[in-house]
């Protein structure tokens, strides 16, 4: 018995062999015509390409002989490139060791798209010695030659036209040789597609009964196979097995808690031995408790939360699951862990959800190292913020110390102290708005040119003069490298609109404007003053203001420009994400 087993064993391998590999030759043969099928395709749209550059460069000669343009010539020059493309990639192929790369360049010069050049190659080398295969090269080649002498013959245009001493009857000599070297080109072209065509005749019947031999011995096979099948099936139920097995193993033994749970009944259906460590329960003992029993067990600040979850099963279960959920549970000792609840649905063959398999982990130490991580970016922001305070109160400081030296100078030290004193504060008012910020990073550029224009105003505000200001400005973030030249930019225009601006004149208007389109900012301040003097560009060579107005504007990567149009007008543009 043990013996019958073991040759029927072996005749079905040999079977299977046999089969096996008369199903690797089949497919073997049936690639070459798929080979040979997909090269005389790339031939035939090679030959359109072939056929379409030579219609196009004979046309373009003669346009070029009547009309001496430069654009036909050249159009005639690219579509020969196309056909000597072609001629490269085959007179390669005709060494005794071709080099690839030159003929992809040729084929790819000759508009031959890059996944069809393999398909031309293959069947270049594997049919060169067939009969219809042989007689379309020819017929390649004698197109080539009067390609030959179409060049030549435009080259002979080239020359008369440049000589500029054509005549009527050269030109109708010219164009009758072009005529006919193109009526010659049609009937290689025409002899090359019927070649061509004879060749994919003969493939085409060979395809077609290889074809009809392989669905025989496809059924073939799949008789021998229906022999063998009981044995497949014995083998399949084994490894099922074996899988199965390995499936609860890997199960019983996670560290992590999965679960199922019966969306109707509220029941768990299974949960894996692994619970007893995470909770000290049993999945036994869970299974019997239900849901009623482990959302007891959850901290009472996270128990809300749970209930409503549960409560949306009906009504919205698979968008609720799609969310992990983070609680707290109660082990057995009485103490609470962290865990992460991720869910997805199972639906029944109707496509209704019916259960949500559950996969539970402890994470608790993770929880407890973000609560550190918190705790330490708090204590880094109040020791950020207090720098920005310290900064603010130092430069303060500088600030006071200069007002008291002002007070202790005379007028002009005084003046040139004050302008100091205005650039401190300008420095000092960009710490104050990053430690008035939570993200300690990003200043508001409006609200802060806003606060920085009624600390100028302060300053130089007298009753003597009425000064009135308008401000128009855009909500902009920008970070502290950027924030404080732009403060001194502000600060020394607005400087300059009270110093010169309404020099003999009682009352006046500065315009403070920031606009955001487009990735730019535009910041203009303008003054309806008497106006920039005749000799500003000499003067402000000798000027600290505009020196440093030029200077952070570079900083800033940004333009500068002004002008005097009913007053003065200063503008900087600058980009938003720079």
């Amino acid at each position: 018995m043990e013996k019958n087993r073991g040759r029927s064993d072996k005749s079905a391998l040999w079977l299977v062999l046999l089969f096996a590999g008369l199903g690797i030759a089949l497919i073997a043969i049936n690639d070459v015509s798929n080979r040979l099928l997909a090269g005389v395709h790339a031939y035939t749209v090679g030959e359109g390409h072939w056929a379409r550059a030579q219609k196009q460069a004979t046309i373009s000669i003669v346009k070029y002989l009547y009309t001496e343009d430069e654009q036909f010539l050249d159009a005639f020059h690219h579509n020969i490139d196309v056909i000597e493309g072609n001629r490269l990639g085959r007179t390669e192929l005709t060494k005794s060791a071709p080099n690839y790369d030159v003929v992809e360049e040729g084929f790819l010069r000759g508009q031959h798209r890059p996944e069809d050049i393999p398909k031309l190659v293959w069947m270049y080398e594997k049919l060169s010695l067939y009969t219809p295969f042989k007689i379309a090269v020819n017929h390649w080649i004698e197109g080539d030659l009067l390609i030959g002498f179409m060049a030549d013959a435009a080259n002979n245009v080239e020359s008369f036209v440049e000589r500029g001493d054509l005549t009527e009857s050269e030109i109708n000599n010219l164009s009758d040789h072009i005529f006919y070297l193109e009526r010659q080109l049609a009937t290689v072209e025409k002899n090359f597609a019927l070649s061509i065509s004879e060749a994919a005749d003969w493939l085409y019947i060979r395809v077609y009964w290889i074809n009809r031999i392989a669905i025989v011995v496809i059924l073939l096979i799949g008789l021998i196979f229906a022999i063998v099948r009981v044995e497949i099936l014995r083998k399949w139920g084994e490894k099922l097995y074996h899988s199965e097995k390995k499936f609860r193993q890997m199960l019983t033994h996670s560290k992590d808690v999965i679960y199922q749970l019966d969306i109707k009944t509220g029941e768990y259906i299974y949960i894996t031995p692994s619970v007893k460590n995470l909770l000290g329960y049993t999945s036994e003992e869970l299974i019997r408790g239900g849901l009623s029993f482990v959302l007891s067990l959850t901290h009472p600040e996270d128990l809300k939360r749970m209930k409503a979850e549960v409560l949306q099963y009906d009504s919205d279960i698979e968008k609720i699951v799609a969310k992990d959920s983070e609680f707290r549970f109660k082990t057995k000792d009485g103490d609470y862990k962290w865990v992460s609840n991720k869910r997805s649905v199972l639906k029944d063959g109707n496509g209704k959800p019916s259960a949500i398999i559950g996969n539970v982990r402890d994470v608790s130490d993770w929880k407890k190292d973000i609560l550190e991580l918190s705790s330490s970016v708090k204590e880094k922001e109040m020791l950020l913020s207090e720098i920005h305070h310290r900064v603010k109160n130092n430069l303060s400081i500088v600030s006071s110390l200069i007002e008291l030296q002002k007070n202790s100078s005379d007028n002009g030290t005084d003046k040139g102290l004050q302008e100091i004193q205005l650039r401190i504060k300008s420095i000092a008012l960009v710490h104050e708005k990053l430690y008035q910020n939570e993200t300690f990073a990003d200043v508001d550029l409006a609200e802060y040119i806003e606060d920085l224009v009624e600390t100028v105003y302060t300053t130089f505000n007298t009753e003597e003069k009425k000064i009135s200001l308008q401000k128009n400005m855009d909500s902009l973030s920008v970070n502290i490298k950027r924030a404080v030249p732009i403060g001194l930019i502000c600060n020394e225009m607005l400087n300059n609109c009270y110093k010169y601006a309404f020099e003999g004149v009682d009352e006046g208007v500065i315009s403070i404007d920031l606009k955001v389109c487009d990735n730019k900012a535009k910041l203009t301040i303008s003054d309806n003053g008497i106006g920039l003097p005749e000799d500003f560009e000499e003067m402000k060579k000798q000027s600290l203001g505009m020196t440093l107005i030029e200077v952070f504007t570079k900083q800033l990567d940004g333009e500068l420009s002004y002008k005097s149009d009913n007053g003065t007008i200063f503008t900087i543009e600058f980009d938003v994400d720079a």
